[in-house]
């Protein structure tokens, strides 16, 4: 009796994990059948989306920026295509091979505003879909129209970026979202003492001045200069402040009484040279996905090579 229930126990033991391991093997089998189907599913996108891309016109520049430094340096201006005009010209071909566009905002709240996010989306017939989500970007809830140019900015950054279109230079971007910053960063002089005569200024002032600067994307040195703003070494070796004159001397023809020391540039120069940086910077920082929060900070700092040094990190970090 005791081995005839022993066996039963041992062949329903047995049985349990025969069932076990069947369920586990069917499972398998079929996550194996949902990545192939998936795979294959992304294969018919990818071969759609590649034909649509064939036939996209190239967008026209249909609007033109107007910029005014406010520093005294000739305005420019430059153009760029808008979203309708880079919808209008991929949207027609992605609908005729079975694909759709679309976009949708997502919002976190943040300590001084509000985080907005776009979502751009290739929706395929088949199931699948390609996706591209912006980085979150700061816009001031109770102003609607610094919200709308935020969103209009990332739906057509996340556009163009997940068409595969370079429409323009992407410069609009310094001229929607940064005009509550160039407002404020503009009325910040230069100098804390620049009213004050050089010979009035106090040594405390000479030694190091307050730094400032006006906000203005300088198109022309951009291209040339950014590469070179934030390299580490650069950086310091240009930040560095001699306390001591360099003396160059010919121990051939020269004696050590006549010696002549080589001139070292002013405080104020040096100054100039970190501002120069400091704007680069913050251009490159911006591109980056620096919030409007890190860029106020860095916009006024309190230790001009400390944050130097932090939006190096910064953009290396986010390359």
């Amino acid at each position: 009796m005791e081995n005839t229930e022993l066996t039963q126990g041992m062949m329903t033991t047995e049985v349990l994990v025969n069932r076990l391991i069947a369920a586990e093997v069917a499972l398998e089998k079929q996550k194996l059948a949902e990545k192939q189907d998936k795979s294959a599913k992304m294969g018919e996108l990818y071969r759609d989306f590649a034909k649509a891309q064939s036939e996209f016109l190239i967008p026209s520049n249909n609007a033109t920026v107007e910029v005014f430094p406010k520093n005294g340096k000739r305005g420019y201006s430059f153009k760029f295509a808008t979203l309708p005009e880079i919808l209008k010209a991929t949207v027609p071909a992605l609908n005729a091979h079975n694909i759709a566009f679309s976009q949708h905002s997502k919002y976190a709240p943040a300590a001084n505003g509000m985080y907005i996010t776009v979502v751009t989306e290739l929706l395929h017939e088949s199931g699948a879909k390609l996706s591209y989500e912006s980085v979150p970007m700061l816009y001031n809830a109770e102003n609607a129209q610094n919200m709308g140019a935020v969103e209009s900015y990332l739906c057509r950054y996340g556009a163009k970026r997940i068409l595969g279109i370079d429409a323009d230079d992407d410069n609009d971007g310094n001229f929607t979202l940064k005009n509550d910053h160039k407002e404020a960063f503009s009325n910040h002089k230069t100098y804390r003492q620049q009213a004050l005569k050089q010979d009035d200024t106090p040594e405390v002032v000479k030694g190091q001045k307050e730094q400032g600067f006006t906000f203005i994307r300088n198109e022309q040195n951009h291209s040339d200069d950014k590469e070179n703003v934030l390299s580490g070494s650069q950086t310091e070796a240009e930040m560095q402040s001699p306390t001591q004159p360099n003396t160059i001397a010919d121990n051939k023809s020269i004696s050590s009484s006549e010696q002549k020391t080589k001139e070292v540039p002013n405080s104020e120069e040096l100054m100039e040279k970190a501002q120069k940086i400091l704007e680069e910077g913050l251009l490159r920082a911006e591109e980056c996905g620096a919030t409007d929060e890190q860029l106020s900070t860095w916009a006024n700092p309190t230790n001009i090579q400390e944050t130097i040094r932090e939006i190096a990190t910064f953009v290396r970090s986010h390359q």
